[in-house]
């Protein structure tokens, strides 16, 4: 061990928690190691010192190897004060791997001011590794879990649409038949029939929007909500009828074009379906500022039935539906998609209601 080297570092490092050593780049050897040493990696300061420069290939994982000698390397080029910081495992006396991550940092030079020596500081983070791994496996089996439910649910949901349209067709031709007849009561049954097929319809074409959406990454893009509003009212047209649908001059956004879709087709039929008796049900999407820079707020407002302020949290749960209503298609899913739409915007859906009055509901995008 280099006396002058030990002198200089004094004692006061010789019981520190941390792994500190100072290494001589010109013989390539550690010329001082504390006793912490034994306590992390079971060797004794003597056994490392005999190691030499055959410590690094003896102990570092074969391949943290050509990092560890490229950052010794680069050692050289640094300022004095400047430090250079790296992971890295390296063999327990007992065969396992220990995980280090060390800062380094020049100590000496020699007269022409080439770096002789580096100091530096080495801090176990197995834990830290191990726990980075745990959460890496459970988000890859959480990941192929999810994968496997969406495939399930697709598939059956799938499954469903085509004999669900071919009921329905066959059940509005029943009706035809029996309207003219005298038989109320058989055609009251197939109105009621007709309806619960409806219903499922809707739930299996919501089904297939929420796997669409969980688990999946959203790709954002530059989203023309006006486009995206006629694309909707279009395809509402059998459910608007007499409403009163007004739309703001709306914005382009950054988000998901398809998500965005079904997110405002879900809001506008919401709005259509609980309406109150004897009211023409009317519709307004309006721009609203946003407190955040570079953002708008797109509400979409009704004056349908309106919800109690105690069942605000409720309604965005999935098949939640507070009003049992026989004659109601909706399948309890559409506000839960809405939310998850929101939630991967990186934003959430709020609303405000009064029971009587109406309800709005509210989102936040980034402006493109």
């Amino acid at each position: 061990m280099d006396d002058a080297v030990t002198g200089d570092v004094g004692k006061i490092v010789e019981y520190a928690p941390n792994l500190i050593y100072v290494n001589d780049q010109v013989q390539h050897k550690n010329a001082y190691i504390n006793r912490c040493i034994g306590e992390k990696l079971g060797y004794s300061p003597d056994v490392i010192q005999r190691m030499g420069a055959d410590l690094m290939p003896s102990l570092i994982h074969p391949d943290d190897l050509p990092r560890v000698f490229e950052h010794f390397s680069n050692i050289r080029s640094l300022s004095d004060g400047d430090s250079a910081a790296l992971e890295y495992r390296i063999k327990h006396c007992q065969g396992h791997w220990v995980w280090l991550l060390s800062h380094d940092t020049v100590y000496r030079r020699d007269s022409s001011g080439k770096v002789t020596h580096h100091i530096g500081a080495a801090t176990d983070i197995s834990a830290q590794k191990q726990s980075e791994a745990d959460a890496l496996a459970a988000r890859a089996k959480e990941a192929v879990t999810n994968q496997e439910l969406r495939e399930f649910a697709y598939a059956i949901s799938h499954d469903l649409k085509a004999p669900s349209n071919t009921m329905r067709l066959i059940l509005t031709e029943l009706e035809e038949e029996l309207s003219c007849t005298k038989d109320s009561a058989a055609a009251q049954l197939l109105g009621l029939a007709n309806i619960t097929v409806g219903r499922m319809i809707r739930l299996v074409e919501d089904v297939l929007h929420f796997t669409s959406i969980v688990g999946q990454e959203t790709k954002f893009e530059k989203v023309d909500l006006g486009s995206v509003l006629e694309e909707v009212l279009l395809l509402s047209k059998a459910d608007i009828q007499d409403a009163k649908v007004t739309v703001d001059s709306l914005p382009c956004v950054n988000g998901s074009e398809t998500q965005l879709m079904i997110f405002f087709q879900n809001l506008v039929l919401n709005a259509l379906t609980f309406v109150r008796p004897g009211v023409d049900p009317c519709v307004h999407v309006a721009v609203e500022d946003s407190k955040k820079e570079n953002s708008v707020v797109i509400s979409v407002h009704d004056n349908g039935i309106g919800i109690a302020e105690d069942h605000f949290d409720q309604i965005f749960q999935m098949f939640k539906k507070l009003k049992a209503d026989p004659h109601d298609e909706s399948s309890g899913l559409g506000l839960a998609i809405c939310r998850r739409i929101a939630l991967s915007h990186q934003t959430s859906i709020s609303m405000t209601s009064q029971v009587g009055e109406g309800s709005t509901f509210s989102i936040e995008l980034d402006l493109a």
